[in-house]
C-alpha cells in the first residue's frame, strides 16, 4: 500500500469511528488544600531523592540510540531565588514540549505553575501538568480533582494529558504501606476521575523497578500512555502492561538554555506531528500496542517499512518509516474494535501487484481477515 492511499483511508476512518468532542475539564467542587503532613519537605523538588538514587549511575548522559523529539519538565526547583525560567530559550534550543509539577497530594501547589505554564504554552511548547502522588494520604479519586483543579487543562490543542507521577515514596517506605492490589486501585480510581473530568487518560510516570514491585507487575493501566524514567542506558526498561513507551525521561542532569541548573530531559517517541496529535487528542504511541506487529517493505516507496499491529482497543493501525528518518504514526486503518487485542498480525508484499501490501489478522469473529474492505 503506498503512504498516499494509506493516509487517505486512516483520514476516512479516524472521521468516521475515532472522533471524538474535545472539551474541557468539568467543573467539580473544590478539594481544599489540607495542612501539610508532619515530615513533608523538599516538595519544590521535581521528583523523589530516592528514584535519584536509583536511576543515577553515573555521570555520563547516556543517549537513546534513536532520537526522538525532546522536552523538560520542570518544579519550583527549577526557579532558585525566584530566577524565572526563559521558555523562549527553551524553545530556541529545540524543545518541543514541557511537563511542569502542579500539585502533590492534597496539601501542595506549585507557586510557579500558572506562570510557567502559560509562559511555556506562550513560547511554543505543548505543555503537562503534573501531580506528584502520596497515596498514603488520600484516595486516588481525591488527589485527582485536586489535581485537576489546578492544572489548567484545556482542549486547545497545545494541552497534553495530565501526568501522575506515581514514584518511590520520599518520605517512608517505597510503596507507602500500600499492598499491590491497593497500589493498583488508588492509580485507577485517580485514573478514572482524571479521564471523567478531562476526557484523557492521564500519562503515568514511574520506573519499571517501582511499578513492578509496588502494583505486583499489574497490567491493568496498560491503556494509559506511560512516561518511564530510565538513566545511563540506551534502551529503557519498560514496566509491566506497556509494549513501549510514550516519554522517555532519560536524564536528570541536561543542561538546557533558559533553565537554571540540571533539569530533567526527555523524548517524545514520535516526531512533532505525533506530537501535535497526540496533544490533539489521538492515542498516545507506543504504549497502545497489545499484539504482536507484523512488518513489511515498501518496494515501490524507496526503502519504506509499514509496521502493523492491533492496539488496545481493537483497531488495526500502522506505524512507517522512510530510511534513517523519524517513524510516523501511528495512523488507525480501522475502526476500534475491529479484532481482539492480542491478535498476530502477518504482513505480505505483493511483488507481482506493484506494491501492494496484504495485512492478515483474526478478527472479533473469529475468522481471518486481510484488513478492513478498503484495504482489500
Amino acid at each position: 500500500m503506498t503512504l498516499s492511499r494509506l493516509a487517505a483511508v486512516a483520514a476516512i476512518l479516524l472521521a468516521l469511528f475515532t472522533g471524538s468532542p474535545a472539551h474541557a475539564a468539568t467543573p467539580d467542587p473544590q478539594v481544599p488544600t489540607a495542612p501539610v503532613p508532619a515530615g513533608r519537605h523538599d516538595m519544590a523538588l521535581p521528583h523523589s531523592p530516592q528514584l535519584l538514587a536509583r536511576l543515577t549511575t553515573t555521570d555520563a548522559m547516556a543517549r537513546p540510540a534513536l532520537a526522538g523529539t525532546q522536552g523538560i519538565d520542570v518544579s519550583a526547583y527549577q526557579h532558585p531565588n525566584g530566577a524565572a525560567i526563559n521558555w523562549g530559550a527553551v524553545a530556541g534550543a529545540g524543545y518541543t514540549f514541557a511537563a511542569i509539577k502542579t500539585t502533590e497530594g492534597t496539601y501542595y501547589t506549585n507557586p510557579y505553575f500558572a506562570s510557567d505554564y502559560a509562559a511555556a504554552k506562550q513560547a511554543g511548547l505543548y505543555v503537562a501538568a503534573y501531580h506528584f502522588a502520596t497515596p498514603d494520604t488520600t484516595d486516588g479519586t481525591t488527589q485527582a480533582d485536586y489535581a485537576v483543579n489546578h492544572a489548567q487543562y484545556a482542549a486547545d490543542g497545545r494541552t497534553l494529558p495530565i501526568e501522575l507521577d506515581i514514584e518511590y515514596n520520599p518520605y517512608g517506605a517505597e510503596c507507602y504501606g500500600l499492598s499491590a492490589s491497593a497500589m493498583v486501585g488508588w492509580v485507577q480510581a485517580f485514573s478514572g476521575e482524571v479521564q471523567a473530568r478531562t476526557g484523557r487518560l492521564p500519562m503515568i510516570y514511574s520506573t519499571a523497578d517501582w511499578w513492578n514491585t509496588c502494583t505486583g507487575h499489574s497490567t491493568a493501566l496498560g491503556a494509559n500512555p506511560l512516561w518511564v524514567a530510565a538513566y545511563s542506558t540506551s534502551s529503557p526498561p519498560i514496566p509491566a502492561g506497556w509494549g513501549g513507551y510514550t516519554c522517555w525521561q532519560y536524564t536528570s542532569s541536561g543542561s538546557v538554555p533558559g533553565v537554571s541548573g540540571n533539569v530533567d530531559v526527555s523524548y517524545f517517541n514520535g516526531d512533532t506531528n505525533a506530537l501535535a496529535a497526540f496533544a490533539g487528542g489521538s492515542t498516545a504511541p507506543a504504549s497502545r500496542a497489545s499484539s504482536t506487529v507484523a512488518t513489511s517493505p515498501q518496494f515501490g516507496d524507496g526503502d519504506q517499512t509499514d509496521v502493523f499491529r492491533v492496539a488496545a482497543d481493537g483497531t488495526l493501525e500502522v506505524d512507517w518509516v522512510l530510511g534513517g528518518g523519524n517513524w510516523n504514526g501511528p495512523l488507525a486503518i480501522s475502526a476500534a474494535g475491529f479484532a481482539p487485542a492480542g491478535a498476530q498480525v502477518v504482513a505480505i508484499n505483493q511483488f507481482g501487484i506493484a506494491d501492494q501490501t496484504d495485512v492478515f489478522v483474526v478478527d472479533k469473529t473469529g475468522t481471518v481477515a486481510t484488513g478492513p474492505d478498503p484495504l482489500r
